[in-house]
């Protein structure tokens, strides 16, 4: 999905993201790889987007907040 590659666009966010949520480095690649976040993970995704400060696109933000 076009809201994940462009979240996941620079390789630094895939680490950052992960440290910020506390869950494997592997697991996040995954989502990049399968370019899908388990709807069940997307809140805690979007909290840690904006914890860092990072911006995405409308589109992006709106695919996370979709899995609430």
């Amino acid at each position: 999905m076009l809201a994940v590659q462009t979240l996941f666009s620079e390789r630094k966010r895939v680490s950052a993201i992960a440290h910020e949520m506390r869950t494997p480095i592997p697991t996040v690649w995954s989502w990049k790889k399968k370019g899908e976040i388990p709807p069940w993970r997307r809140a805690s995704v979007l909290a840690a987007v904006n914890r860092l400060g990072i911006d995405v696109p409308a589109e992006t933000l709106a695919y996370l907040a979709a899995g609430q």
